[in-house]
């Protein structure tokens, strides 16, 4: 866990307003400043369409609620339910594949295999999938 990639669950929005004020007591007396600017929160169900949230706070400053976020590359959206959006990282893989392959249409697979593994194309799958 980094400080920049940290991500709180809870079932209730109490208990995560208390996380996070653990969290934020951690980095005062770590010198860790959590930047409510790229903070959010985000309700996963149905019944977040039928009553407001209650407003949660960092360092007092409000984090907002959203419907979808990135987390490590991968977004989460909540569509009455949570949804994996994956295709900005596949994307990014098949880019990778076919800069690899173009430049070595006359190499046998080995060397294919290889170059793609040297130019971190499976990398990018594995960090964002795994």
């Amino acid at each position: 866990m980094y400080a920049d990639d940290l991500i709180l669950i809870s079932p209730t929005v109490s208990g995560l307003q208390a996380m996070i004020n653990i969290c934020s007591n951690f980095g005062v007396s770590h010198d860790i400043v959590f930047n409510p600017n790229k903070t959010v929160s985000m309700y996963v169900g149905n019944s977040v369409y039928c009553s407001p949230m209650h407003a949660l706070h960092v360092g007092g400053s409000l984090i907002f609620w959203v419907n979808r976020l990135k987390y490590l590359g991968i977004y989460f959206v909540n569509k009455k339910g949570l949804c994996v959006d994956v295709s900005k990282v596949k994307r990014k893989f098949y880019a990778s594949c076919n800069s690899v392959l173009c430049q070595s249409k006359y190499a046998c697979e080995t060397v294919k295999v290889t170059l793609i593994r040297s130019y971190r194309c499976l990398h990018i799958v594995l960090v964002h999938c795994v």
